[in-house]
């Protein structure tokens, strides 16, 4: 006896009825975006970004105390106290008699005053030497540009070599940011 023919593939059985599948279909076509990028939470993030570019640019105009670190060499000079004040050169440009100053003796004592007028620049120790009278070893401690600072009355600290600060001025926080090309 002849097999009978091949026919077409038999249809399949599905396990699930059609209207369980039609309705799990249904709930997966919806595209739902994540609760973090809903338009709701999209305008919050932009406004928290927005808050904070403010808030960096308020910081920005924060005024900050500009601080000279130094060193100086207190004695007499000239008949009255004074400093020896070695600055660096732009520092020592920006000088000015009404300034405060504070020095740090070695000891760890602390001196506070203010710049009562200032001499001319000393170019080196030799100039130190020859204004002021002070011993050579004192003076070679020293950097230079220095500049001899009268102190205002009330007090001076004693002679010896000092790490100065004086406050040049306030300059706005941005001011310190670096500006120029990337590399220089």
């Amino acid at each position: 006896m002849a097999d009978p023919p091949l026919s077409a593939a038999p249809a399949p059985r599905w396990r699930f009825r059609s209207a369980a599948v039609d309705c799990y279909v249904a709930r997966r076509e919806p595209q739902v975006l994540p609760r973090l990028v809903a338009p709701r939470t999209f305008r919050y993030l932009w406004l928290v970004l927005g808050l904070c570019a403010l808030g960096g640019a308020l910081l920005g105009l924060v005024p900050v105390p500009d601080e000279a670190q130094g060193q100086a060499l207190a004695g007499p000079c000239g008949g009255g106290p004074a400093l020896i004040l070695a600055l660096p050169a732009d520092d020592l440009a920006r000088l000015r008699a009404g300034q405060a100053l504070a020095a740090t003796g070695p000891s760890g004592a602390v001196w506070s005053g203010r710049v009562a007028a200032l001499g001319p620049p000393l170019a080196g120790p030799a100039a130190a030497q020859a204004r002021c009278g002070i011993d050579a070893a004192l003076a070679g401690a020293l950097s230079y540009p220095a500049a001899v600072v009268r102190l205002a009355p009330g007090g001076a600290p004693a002679a010896g070599l000092y790490t100065v600060a004086v406050r040049l001025g306030v300059r706005r926080l941005l001011s310190f940011a670096p500006r120029g090309e990337v590399g220089q």
